[in-house]
C-alpha cells in the first residue's frame, strides 16, 4: 500500500468546476493529506508542515464563515475581496507558494533519479519560495534542505515497492502542478502575485 492509497482525497480526484475553478473543500482535503508527507522528513520540516497547516485553517475559516461565495477558491478570494479582508487570500497566497515548492522539489527528484532528495528541495526553494523569505526565515529552511531524508527511505516510506507506485506518484504530481498552476495564474491576474 502507498502514500496515495492512505489519502482520503488525492489532488488528482479534486474535480475541477466547468469554468476551470478549484473546489475549495476537496482542495483543502488533498492538502491535509499532503502535509502528512512532511511527517516522513524529518523533524526540521516541522516549520514547512506547521505553516501549511496554518493557511488550511485561515482558508478553511473563511469558507465556514461565508459558505455560499467559498465554494471555490477563486470564488473565495473573491468574495473575501469584496468584504474588505484578506486574511484567507494571503493564507492561500502563501499556500500555493509552498505547494509550488514543494511540487517543483518532487518534480526535480523524479526527473533525477540519483539525486537526493536535499539537492531536488535545495533547488526548488532557491526558485520558489527563497525570493518571499527574509535573512531570518532562510536559515531554517537551509538547515530543512540539509536534512532531508535519504532518496531511498523517504520513497520507501511512502510505499516505492508497490508496482503501482511510480505511476501513482506521478498522476498525484502532475494533478498538483495543475492546481499550482491554476491558482498561481489567478493570483497573477488578480494582481495578487509577483511574478
Amino acid at each position: 500500500m502507498t502514500f496515495f492509497d492512505q489519502m482520503k482525497l488525492s489532488y488528482a480526484d479534486v474535480p475541477l468546476t466547468a469554468a476551470g475553478e478549484i473546489p475549495t473543500d476537496e482542495f483543502l482535503q488533498a492538502t491535509e493529506d499532503l502535509i502528512r508527507i512532511f511527517d516522513t522528513m524529518g523533524a526540521a520540516f516541522v516549520v514547512v508542515k506547521n505553516d501549511m497547516h496554518g493557511n488550511v485553517v485561515k482558508i478553511r475559516t473563511r469558507r465556514q464563515q461565508d459558505p455560499a461565495g467559498t465554494v471555490t477558491l477563486q470564488a473565495l478570494v473573491k468574495s473575501e475581496k469584496a468584504a474588505g479582508a484578506n486574511t484567507a487570500t494571503e493564507g492561500l497566497l502563501w499556500l500555493k507558494r509552498a505547494l509550488q515548492f514543494v511540487t517543483l522539489g518532487l518534480r526535480l527528484n523524479l526527473a533525477n533519479p540519483k539525486e537526493e532528495l536535499s539537492v531536488s528541495f535545495k533547488t526548488a526553494y532557491g526558485q520558489t519560495l527563497s525570493k518571499f523569505h527574509g535573512i531570518m526565515v532562510r536559515p531554517i529552511f537551509s538547515l530543512a534542505m540539509k536534512s532531508c531524508p535519504y532518496r531511498a527511505t523517504f520513497y520507501e516510506q511512502l510505499g516505492a515497492k508497490s508496482p503501482d507506485f511510480e505511476a501513482a506518484m506521478n498522476k498525484w504530481v502532475e494533478a498538483l502542478e495543475k492546481e499550482v498552476t491554476l491558482l498561481h495564474d489567478f493570483y497573477v491576474a488578480q494582481g495578487l502575485e509577483k511574478v
